[in-house]
C-alpha cells in the first residue's frame, strides 16, 4: 500500500476553530489519517488506492534523487496526474476548496 500525503486549503469562511473541527471530522470520516493543522489547511495521510477512489486521480511515483551542485537531493514520494483537476467530495465541497499531493521536497544546502 502507497501512503500519500495530502494538503487541504480551508474554504476562508471556515478558516475558524468551528470549520477546521468539521473539516477535520469530515476529512477523517472519508478516510483520511490527519496529521496536522493550521489556520488554513489540513495535513492528512491516505493510500493510493482510496485517494483515487476519493478525487478521482492516480499518482505517479517520483523516485528519489540524489545530491546536485545547489542542493542536498530528494527523497521518494508522489505526484498526483493532475492536481488541478482533483474531484471534491461531496462532503469537502462546502469546506474545502483545494486538495493537492504534497511533492517530495528539495533538501536545500
Amino acid at each position: 500500500m502507497q501512503v500519500l500525503k495530502v494538503q487541504l486549503l480551508l474554504r476562508p469562511e471556515c478558516r475558524s476553530p468551528n470549520g477546521l473541527n468539521g473539516a477535520v471530522a469530515a476529512a477523517t470520516a472519508l478516510g483520511l489519517k490527519v496529521t496536522g493543522t493550521g489556520r488554513a489547511t489540513i495535513s492528512a495521510e491516505i493510500d493510493s488506492v482510496r485517494f483515487n477512489e476519493l478525487f478521482g486521480a492516480a499518482v505517479t511515483p517520483v523516485a528519489a534523487r540524489g545530491r546536485g551542485a545547489a542542493d542536498f537531493g530528494a527523497p521518494a514520494g508522489f505526484i498526483a496526474e493532475d492536481d488541478r483537476g482533483l474531484r471534491m467530495p461531496a462532503e469537502l465541497e462546502t469546506l474545502v476548496s483545494n486538495v493537492s499531493v504534497e511533492p517530495p521536497h528539495t533538501r536545500m544546502h
